[in-house]
Order: structure tokens, then sequence, then C-alpha cells
């Protein structure tokens, strides 16, 4: 019986430390750059491309990026529709605050479907000064005019590389 119960701890103990990968809409061949679940829905965002695809640029091969929307199994949006030329239907950009100025990160990509500008973004933004209290917020927002129709947060800290397509992407020129 004691043989039985160490078993069983031990099992317990091991399927403790056991990671569940956050759902994506990448396929297993893609790289994921940005994924995550939405807070208070069963969707996910997900942001997918090449896996080699700062090797592939480098070489002038075709190489893609694509945002995805839905559920697992049920697409409600992807973009662009075609890979090629993806690459530059995206732009990137990063802004990050001196520490005198508490400190912030926010990173982003953007398209627009449209009249219709999103941004994917990935912020780090300290509340009061005070590290304790500092958040993490991801997801997408949806703009129209300059204001946000949409603000879709992430429910779980994402899948998030963004930082990687920094020397790949367009910077931001608006």
């Amino acid at each position: 019986m004691r043989v039985v119960r160490l078993a069983v701890m031990l099992i317990l103990s091991m399927s403790a430390h056991l990671v569940v990968a956050s759902p994506t809409l990448c396929a297993k061949d893609e790289a994921v750059f940005f994924s995550c679940p939405l807070k208070d829905s069963n969707k996910v965002v997900s942001l997918c491309g090449d896996r080699g695809l700062m090797k592939s640029r480098e070489e002038g091969e075709n190489s893609f990026l694509v945002y995805r929307f839905g559920r697992l199994g049920a697409l409600e949006l992807e973009y662009p529709k075609r890979r090629d030329g993806s690459i530059e239907m995206f732009s990137y950009s990063r802004y990050e605050s001196k520490p005198e100025m508490g400190d912030f990160d926010l990173t982003e990509v953007l398209f627009s479907i449209s009249e219709f500008k999103y941004r994917i973004f990935d912020d780090y933004l300290p509340r009061e000064g005070r590290k304790v209290q500092d958040q993490h917020k991801s997801g997408v927002e949806v703009y129209r005019k300059g204001k946000v129709v949409v603000e879709l947060l992430c429910g779980e800290r994402p899948k998030s590389d963004l930082w990687s397509l920094a020397n790949i992407l367009s910077g931001d020129d608006e």
C-alpha cells in the first residue's frame, strides 16, 4: 500500500510540472511570433510566419507573415490571404522609456484592412513606479479613423517574439 501511495504522489508531482502549450492558430510548420487566447473568450489571436524568416529574407526567398483570428478549427479572419508580398503589409515599432521615465516598453506590429488599422501589441507598463504592481498588457486593438473601436486583451501571457521582427518589418511611418 505504501508503494502505491508513493507511486501516486510521484505521478502527481510530475504532472504538476507539465507545461500545457497555449492554443495557437499557427500551423506546426510555422513560427509563432505572437499568440494568445483572448480574455473571456474561446477565440485566439495569432501572428504566424515562415520559420526561417530571417534566413529566407537574406537569401531573397519568399517568406511570409500572416495574422489569424478565431477559434481553433474555425478561423474568422486571416490576413493576408496570399503569402506573396505579405511581409510588406506589416510594420513594426517599439518604444522604450528611459529609467527615469518609468521603464515602459511598447512593442507592436501593425497592418491595415480597408479603413481599419490593427495593432498587435505586447506592452510592459509600470504602475506608479512600483515593480510589484507592474503589468503586462497584450492583445489586439482595432482602430477606425484614429479611434479604438475594439480592444481584445489576452487572457494569459502571450507567446510573443514580436521583437524578432524588428529587422524584418519596416518601421511604422505614421
